[in-house]
């Protein structure tokens, strides 16, 4: 099973007033929004044979923040 991306970026904007800032962070999990598919289905005696209907993970998360430091 291949392991999802995960991407961070992270920023820092200074403020005019001393000391304080802003920071910014993007997070994106499974970045590369790769399918990693569940196991397949088999019924003896039904009609489904091989049948996929689900995946492993979840797709494409992504996630951003901002915090302010006085």
């Amino acid at each position: 099973m291949n392991n999802p991306v995960t991407l961070a970026i992270n920023r820092s904007f200074p403020l005019p007033l001393e000391g304080n800032r802003i920071d910014f962070r993007a997070e994106a999990f499974n970045a590369l929004n790769h399918p990693q598919f569940g196991a397949s289905k088999y019924y003896a005696g039904s009609g489904v044979r091989g049948e996929i209907t689900n995946t492993a993970l979840d797709n494409s998360e992504l996630q951003f923040a901002l915090k302010y430091i006085f």
